[in-house]
C-alpha cells in the first residue's frame, strides 16, 4: 500500500511538472499548446497505467488528473473572464488523460479509435481555438460581426489620429511579444499589396506604456514591410473591440461597424477580399 501511494504521488508530481513545462506554449498558441500537450498526457496515462499493474487504473488517471489540476483549476476560477480562451486547451489536456485511461483497455478496436480521435483533435487544434476565440469575441464562429467600434480611434506614424468610420479598413493587431504575429506580417504586406488600393490597411501594433513602440516603426520598414503602420492602447483595444491577445484581425465598414473578426491568419487568408471589402464601400 505504501508503495502504491508513492508512485501516485510520483505520477501526481510528474503530471504537475508536465503541465508546467508545456504551459509556456501558451504564449505562442494555445493550439500549439494543445498539440503537444495531448499526447503527451495520453502517453503519461497510457504508460503508467501499464507500469503500475498492481494499482487501479482509475486511481492512476485520478492521479495525472490531480497534477494537472494543481494549478489550473486555482486559476480558471479567479481569473475566470481572462482563462475562457484557453479552455480548449484545458479540454485537450483532459482529453488526453482520458485517451490514456481507455487506451489501457485491452479492446484493440478501442484503442484505435480513440487514438483516431485524438489525431483528428491535434490535427484540428488550431481552427477549434481560432473558432472559440472568435464565438467568445463576436458570439459567431465564423467571425462574421456586425458591431459598432466608431468611438475608437488609432493613431498614425505621424501622431495623427486615424478615425474608424469613413473608408473600410483592414487591420492587424500585433506586438513584439507575440511570435505569431511577427510571422504572420508577411501574409499582411502580401494582403496589403493585392488589395490596398480597395481598404485602408493598418498593422496596429498595441502598447500598455508609449516605452512599448520604441523601435516599431525602424523595425518594420527595415523588415522591407510597406503597409501603413498605427498604435493604440491595449486597454482602448480591449474596451472596445474585445482584444485581450494577438494577434486578432478585424475588417471595420465605412459607417464604423466591425463586420470581421478572426483569432488568426488563417480565416483572414480565406477572406474574399474582391468580394466583402467591394461590398463595404459601396452600401
Amino acid at each position: 500500500m505504501k508503495k502504491q501511494t508513492k508512485n501516485l504521488l510520483v505520477l501526481f508530481v510528474v503530471s504537475f511538472a508536465l503541465d508546467m513545462v508545456t504551459m509556456p506554449l501558451r504564449g505562442i498558441g494555445f493550439h500549439w499548446c494543445s498539440m503537444v500537450s495531448l499526447p503527451l498526457y495520453v502517453a503519461l496515462t497510457w504508460g503508467a497505467i501499464a507500469r503500475m499493474c498492481d494499482t487501479a487504473s482509475w486511481k492512476v488517471a485520478l492521479a495525472v488528473l490531480c497534477g494537472w489540476m494543481l494549478v489550473n483549476v486555482p486559476v480558471r476560477i479567479a481569473l475566470w473572464n481572462s482563462a475562457l480562451g484557453s479552455l480548449p486547451d484545458a479540454a485537450m489536456h483532459v482529453a488526453g488523460i482520458a485517451a490514456g485511461y481507455l487506451c489501457s483497455f485491452r479492446q484493440r478496436a478501442l484503442r484505435i479509435a480513440v487514438l483516431a480521435v485524438c489525431a483528428v483533435l491535434v490535427w484540428q487544434a488550431y481552427p477549434i481555438v481560432i473558432h472559440w476565440l472568435n464565438y467568445l469575441n463576436t458570439g459567431s464562429w465564423s467571425g462574421r460581426c456586425r458591431q459598432p467600434v466608431a468611438g475608437m480611434a488609432i493613431v498614425g506614424e505621424r501622431g495623427d489620429t486615424i478615425p474608424m468610420a469613413g473608408r473600410a479598413k483592414v487591420l492587424d493587431f500585433w506586438s513584439f511579444r507575440c511570435g505569431c504575429c511577427i510571422s504572420e506580417l508577411p501574409d499582411f504586406q502580401s494582403k496589403f499589396e493585392k488589395h490596398g488600393d480597395r481598404a485602408d490597411f493598418y498593422a496596429v501594433f498595441l502598447f500598455r506604456d508609449t516605452s512599448d513602440t520604441v523601435g516599431v516603426v525602424r523595425y518594420v520598414r527595415d523588415k522591407g514591410y510597406t503597409f501603413p503602420l498605427a498604435f493604440a492602447e491595449w486597454h482602448s483595444a480591449d474596451s472596445l473591440l474585445g482584444i485581450r491577445g494577438v494577434p486578432r484581425y478585424v475588417v471595420v465598414d465605412e459607417v464604423g461597424d466591425m463586420v470581421f473578426y478572426s483569432s488568426g491568419i488563417e480565416m483572414f487568408k480565406k477572406m474574399d477580399f474582391e468580394k466583402n471589402i467591394k461590398h463595404l464601400n459601396c452600401r
